[in-house]
């Protein structure tokens, strides 16, 4: 290769790499989402929760300005299966729908608790019926 085919071959180079960037630019920079003061529950089970489902959900929430809490069959430290813990902030007993603007099911093997829980059905119906945000992740 000649001394002006190295030129040429450095040049495309180059200009391809600036290409590149310019095209992944877009693809980096995100939309800041926000859901200023919006209140969110989620249920976990107390025992075999999924760890990444409730941390990385509630990451997202609080990082668009939601609140989050945490329900559960019990009020000391939940254990998910990965070794995370929570600490749940109600009882699913004293859960009142119309307190929060979404309600999300957090699966993992324990999640099975309320399949048959009279009251985890009549959270989610309720909290249907006030066309509230209702989700459920994997199992849940």
């Amino acid at each position: 290769m000649n001394k002006m085919e190295s030129y040429f071959s450095m040049k495309f180079k180059i200009m391809l790499l600036i290409l590149m960037l310019l095209f992944s630019a877009g693809c980096i920079e995100k939309e800041k989402v926000s859901i200023g003061g919006k209140k969110v529950l989620f249920i976990i089970a107390h025992e075999n929760f999924r760890d990444e489902e409730l941390f990385e959900s509630m990451d997202v929430i609080e990082n668009a300005g939601g609140e989050v809490f945490i329900g559960s069959t019990s009020l000391t430290t939940a254990h998910g299966m990965k070794g995370g813990e929570a600490k749940p902030d109600i009882l699913i007993d004293d859960i009142d729908v119309k307190q929060y603007d979404a309600i999300i099911f957090i699966g993992g093997y324990g999640a099975e608790i309320y399949f048959s829980n009279d009251t985890a059905i009549k959270i989610a119906k309720d909290a249907y019926e006030q066309n509230k945000v209702i989700g459920a992740i994997c199992i849940a």
